[in-house]
């Protein structure tokens, strides 16, 4: 599996386990970012810029909506799926050590 599949499935997971919490008002703040295309329901359609760039940005949505806690288990969620995916890691890596 290609990287940009990989980070599409991550995020689309992360982001559906967070609607449960956050519903409608996740998806709004998440599109308007223009880093992904998303469905109503949180599946991720298109990463429309660097997959790192587009997760960055998402993590930024969650540390406004939630504060450290959204993204903390975010993170604890990314760090699963790096171990799942070596070839992400790195990518992974990058990102979450700038929260």
């Amino acid at each position: 599996m290609d990287k940009q599949q990989i980070f599409k499935e991550m995020i689309s997971e992360i982001i559906k386990k967070k609607f449960s919490l956050y519903g409608q008002v996740l998806i709004t703040k998440i599109s308007s970012t223009g880093t992904i295309n998303i469905s109503p329901s949180g599946e991720v359609i298109a990463i429309n810029t660097d997959p790192k760039r587009a997760l960055e940005s998402i993590l930024n949505v969650f540390k406004e909506i939630s504060g450290n806690v959204g993204v903390t288990s975010a993170i604890t969620a990314l760090k699963v799926y790096s171990l799942k995916n070596a070839e992400v890691k790195a990518d992974i890596d990058e990102v979450v050590s700038r929260f």
